[in-house]
């Protein structure tokens, strides 16, 4: 992430808030928005000396209650599956940020996922579309998920980047830079061609900036 120091940021997904922790604590003024309330006022309370961090109560799958032009900057941290409309998703944040802004999103590539599918846990799951990995793995195999989850498998960051372009974002899949291995690849014959479609399979996260 750039500097974050005074920048207003919304964490969309906030959970249990580890994340606006983070970031108030690095001199982010927070704003963190879920569905669900899992630890709001503990959070609050704990900030309240430090930096106030505010919560919203709403739904990813509706228009956000926000103003334009209200953010520097996004968080959409394993929420995007959660996400039906993506079209909606990106048009809202495109609405919300200033000129300048960006969003940093993780979601569930399904690359990234072959060994251990992050919903239920399953080998190989990650990799069929939305319908059968629910049927394989609620119906033949008794999983449970508490979440209601998009009907789609994202299997690139191109299903994020089309309707994210619609709404003026150019983004590109990012490698952790302490992360080994991109150095390695890098020293290898084909090694580029490997880290270009990693970046475009199974990033550690995409970046969106937008003009």
């Amino acid at each position: 992430l750039p500097s974050v120091v005074n920048l207003e940021i919304l964490d969309m997904g906030m959970a249990f808030g580890a994340d606006c922790s983070s970031l108030t604590s690095q001199g982010a003024r927070m704003t963190g928005l879920d569905s669900v309330d899992l630890g709001m006022k503990p959070l609050r309370d704990a900030f309240r000396d430090l930096a106030p961090i505010r919560t919203v109560r709403a739904e990813l799958n509706s228009p956000l209650p926000f103003s334009d032009g209200s953010f520097d900057g996004i968080l959409s941290l394993d929420s995007l599956e959660h996400v039906h409309d993506l079209d909606l998703f990106f048009g809202e944040c495109g609405r919300i940020l200033r000129p300048g802004g960006w969003l940093f999103v993780t979601t569930p590539l399904a690359f990234r996922r072959i060994y251990h599918d992050g919903h239920f846990g399953l080998p190989g799951i990650s990799l069929l579309p939305m319908k059968a990995r629910l049927f394989v793995a609620k119906r033949m195999l008794g999983r449970r998920y508490p979440y209601t989850l998009a009907n789609r498998t994202l299997y690139s960051i191109y299903g994020l980047s089309r309707p994210a372009r619609r709404h003026g974002f150019k983004g590109h899949g990012v490698i952790f830079s302490d992360r080994a291995f991109p150095k390695t690849f890098g020293r290898i014959p084909g090694g580029r061609l490997a880290l270009w479609g990693i970046r475009r399979l199974a990033p550690d996260y995409t970046f969106f900036s937008r003009s």
